[in-house]
């Protein structure tokens, strides 16, 4: 997944060739609390999928793929 696709609503994005670009959604975010705390929250929602136990049994799923991937030769 992208980052997009994982922080879209929860983050602002800019073209990092555009400095311009960064510079207008500093701006924004500088300027408007409500958008901070709107993304501040749905990214704190967000972030609870990505628990430590999650990462783990998502990691041992690949090893387990691998492994019988090796078994199957």
């Amino acid at each position: 997944a992208t980052y997009r696709e994982l922080w879209d609503g929860a983050a602002m994005f800019f073209d990092a060739r555009n400095p311009h670009d960064l510079a207008a959604r500093l701006n924004r975010l500088s300027t408007d609390a409500e958008l901070r705390r709107e993304l501040g929250q749905a990214a704190m929602r967000r972030s609870r999928r990505f628990t430590l136990a999650r990462q783990a049994a998502a990691m041992r799923g690949v090893y387990d793929k691998a492994a019988l991937a090796m078994v199957g030769r």
